[in-house]
């Protein structure tokens, strides 16, 4: 069994960089604010949420769920990205 790894997706350009992850179950993800406003990383169905980080800011979840998700940002609604399990 592989340890769990945790991931970076940095938050640029009113981007989530990389756009699509993919995570095994126990996997965290540590989101950085890079950019010059403010950002959320928010789970479609609004499972998890990482508040508002500001510029500098950052967040780490951990996913046991072994299901696809989308997210966005809840202050930026086009910002989009793709959370994929590779065991689910």
């Amino acid at each position: 069994m592989t340890p769990p790894k945790t991931h970076v997706i940095e938050i640029k350009g009113a981007e989530f960089v990389p756009a699509t992850i993919t995570l095994s179950a126990g996997d965290s993800i540590t989101w950085i604010n890079r950019d010059i406003v403010p950002h959320t990383a928010t789970a479609t169905d609004e499972s998890w949420d990482t508040g508002i980080l500001q510029t500098g800011q950052q967040y780490t979840q951990r996913f046991e769920s072994v299901a696809s998700g989308d997210y966005f940002c809840r202050l930026h609604p086009g910002m989009r990205a793709r959370l994929q399990f590779a065991d689910g």
